[in-house]
């Protein structure tokens, strides 16, 4: 969400410079021009015991989020993912007549499809990044424009893979990549376990690297 935001606003402020962005940011949408409400790091939680630690600092945040959107000074409200917490944002920038836009669609296709009936009444505008989420949500008659994966825009600065094998100082053969998440939370789980699959898959095959 932050690296994806961050994308967002700098092109929104290419267009339009005179805008302003204030949120829940990251470092990447700080460092974009973003001014940080909360920040990004604080939420990252995963599953409801960790939810749970975290819910009076959610609830804080809802709150004054919410009181922002009351107080008139917001013209617009751009939501990122998230949708336990931005649905619920979205019903009260609705209630305080601000329009919303939604980046990056709750993944509807997968799982609790009857939150589409949700967004409709609540989100202004979807902007959905898979060709498909732009047809389910019209068909459930949600405004849903497709814009486009936003990591295809990086997909130029990517190297062919034996220069990326060369500049990384891979050896030639297969490749197993170890991705436990982004949450603190996901890799204290998950890393243990993959490292040792990793190491059995060493023993089993030592031609991977």
């Amino acid at each position: 969400g932050d690296l994806h935001g961050a994308a967002l606003v700098r092109e929104a402020l290419a267009a339009k410079p005179e805008l302003s962005f204030c949120g829940v940011a990251g470092p990447l949408m700080r460092q974009a021009g973003v001014e940080a409400i909360y920040r990004t790091e604080d939420f990252s939680a995963m599953g409801f015991g960790e939810l749970a630690g975290s819910l009076g600092h959610l609830l804080r945040a809802q709150f004054s989020l919410r009181r922002l959107l009351r107080e008139g000074s917001i013209n617009a409200l751009v939501l990122i993912d998230f949708a336990d917490f931005n649905l619920r944002l979205a019903a009260a920038s609705k209630h305080s007549r601000v329009p919303v836009l939604y980046y990056i669609s709750p993944k509807v296709w997968a799982w609790r499809a009857g939150r589409i009936k949700t967004i409709r009444r609540l989100v202004d505008r979807m902007a959905v990044i898979l060709p498909f989420e732009e047809r389910l949500l019209a068909a459930g008659g949600v405004a849903a424009t497709y814009v486009g994966h936003p990591l295809l825009d990086s997909l130029g600065e990517v190297p062919e893979r034996d220069e990326a094998r060369r500049q990384l100082g891979l050896p030639v053969g297969p490749l197993v990549a170890l991705l436990p998440g982004s949450r603190s939370v996901e890799i204290n789980r998950l890393l243990p376990v993959m490292a040792e699959a990793a190491a059995l898959i060493a023993r089993a095959r030592p031609e991977c690297s």
